[in-house]
Order: structure tokens, then C-alpha cells, then sequence
């Protein structure tokens, strides 16, 4: 291996404290833990089912809310791709079948068909 790669491979691999990464990514974290099975190792025990408990009321609340949230500007939002179809059926117009195609014209690079 030439020097240079080993100087490149160096910058990439460093090692940060256990604190610095509970603060920055604490979710992330107590996830691998969980996943690793070291969630009952004593650095982790006492603060992954908080972590995991935390995670779990923010997503509740989102979906909520997700739920709850049936008009926009005093428009109907579907909550499925039937439901936007249906709706266009009921207006007489095709607004949201013309928006589902703009997105999938975007989306279409990325997908590639199975």
C-alpha cells in the first residue's frame, strides 16, 4: 500500500468518546447497542431505554398529527394514492393525479423496475 493511501485511510477512521456520540447521535446509538446486544453493558444500561422511550413518544407524535391533519389552505390532503384519485373523481378535475405523476416523473430516475 503507497503512503498516500495509508495517510487517506487514517483521515477517514477516527474514534470519537462515548459522551460525544450519545450527544450527537443518541438514538443511532442506542439503537446498535440494542442491535449488538450491549444494551446491558453498564455504560448503556441505564441510558438506551431512555433514549428507545424518547424515540417512541416523538414518532407517536408525528403520526398523530400525520393523521389528524386532513386540510391544507382548505384543501383536502389524501392520506393514499386512491384517495387523491377519488377526490379528483369527486371535483371534476385531475389536480392531484397530474401532482402524483409530476412526483413520479421525478422519483422515476431513481426507481428502476424489478
Amino acid at each position: 500500500m503507497a503512503e498516500e493511501d495509508h495517510h487517506q485511510m487514517e483521515d477517514k477512521c477516527q474514534i470519537y468518546s462515548l459522551n460525544m456520540v450519545k450527544e450527537s447521535n443518541p438514538i443511532e446509538l442506542a439503537e446498535y447497542a440494542i442491535l449488538n446486544c450491549i444494551d446491558d453493558e453498564p455504560a448503556f444500561k441505564w441510558w438506551v431505554s431512555l433514549v428507545i422511550h424518547k424515540r417512541n413518544r416523538m414518532v407517536n407524535k408525528v403520526k398523530k398529527k400525520y393523521w389528524r391533519a386532513t386540510h391544507k389552505f382548505g384543501i383536502r390532503i389524501p392520506k393514499s394514492v386512491a384517495e387523491a384519485l377519488q377526490i379528483d373523481n369527486e371535483n371534476g378535475n385531475t389536480y392531484w393525479a397530474d401532482a402524483i405523476a409530476k412526483e413520479m416523473g421525478k422519483a422515476k430516475v431513481v426507481y428502476i423496475p424489478v
